[in-house]
């Protein structure tokens, strides 16, 4: 089942689509895994046969490559929520609160795959990176994801859509609270991390922001560099490793208190989800 995703896209976003940072994106997210995970990839898209667009996996695997002692986290983006699930009570409840959130696990051999997958519709994906004043979405596809399916041409430009924008919005979001500065790639994304996981209903312990960016800072530097032209009062030095902040009080005390209301938000959102 086809859907006219390029409706979603509007004409701004042919920036994200082929600049520097998409291209930059693509050979991280496209890269092999180590584990062959077509046995679970097969159970999801045979629960939501033809609607699904895009599959995802995030999180803590991807920097450990542990798969099979784990339970690994995908996104499934789907048409739309009608379509994707046999309820009636499903779509309008992830329509109002998206995503949802589910459990699946499988065996390949001797390899037990265990899972948990969000499902969005690709309003709300979209929606969700470029609109949404929470960060749960945009916050979580800025960080290193690999795309595991895409259903044709279209799927895949709306995922590279999206993820672009997802970077350029966390560190527009983010970097302001930091004031004007001095930083390193790894304490631009450090704070954004800790911003972020703050919102959510069970925050990363102390340390743990600064640890994911250390595993991934080869791969943060280069997205931060391809993103640089995109970015507000964000700049690079010459010879240097570092990047220039150019945000007053007044600004920086402004993005302080949308993360404080992020903070409350977010711990709303997680209780009234497990609800």
């Amino acid at each position: 089942m086809k859907t006219n995703i390029n409706k979603t896209l509007n004409q701004a976003d042919k920036n994200f689509r082929h600049g520097a940072l998409a291209s930059e994106l693509k050979k991280q997210c496209e890269r092999n895994l180590d584990y062959d995970l077509s046995a679970l990839t097969s159970k999801l898209q045979a629960l939501y046969r033809d609607t699904i667009s895009l599959i995802a996996l995030y999180g803590s695997c991807l920097r450990t490559n542990k798969f099979t002692d784990s339970v690994l986290d995908f996104y499934i983006v789907v048409n739309n929520y009608k379509d994707a699930y046999n309820s009636t009570f499903y779509p309008v409840f992830n329509r109002i609160l998206a995503p949802n959130v589910f459990y699946i696990e499988t065996t390949s051999g001797s390899d037990t795959f265990r899972a948990k997958y969000a499902v969005i519709s690709e309003a709300d994906f979209y929606r969700g990176i470029h609109e949404w004043f929470h960060s749960y979405i945009w916050a979580r596809f800025a960080q290193p994801v690999r795309l595991i399916y895409a259903r044709d041409k279209q799927a895949k430009s709306l995922f590279y859509t999206c993820v672009s924008h997802a970077v350029v919005r966390y560190l527009n979001e983010t970097a302001p609270t930091l004031g004007n500065s001095k930083v390193t790639t790894e304490q631009l994304w450090t704070n954004a991390l800790m911003l972020s996981y703050a919102s959510e209903l069970r925050p990363e312990p102390e340390g743990r922001s600064n640890k994911i960016v250390k595993e991934s800072l080869d791969d943060l530097d280069k997205v931060t560099v391809a993103a640089l032209p995109a970015l507000d009062s964000i700049h690079s030095i010459h010879d240097s490793a570092e990047y220039e902040l150019s945000f007053n009080d007044s600004v920086s005390k402004q993005y302080q208190r949308y993360w404080q209301i992020r903070r409350w938000q977010g711990k709303l959102l997680s209780i009234l989800r497990l609800v």
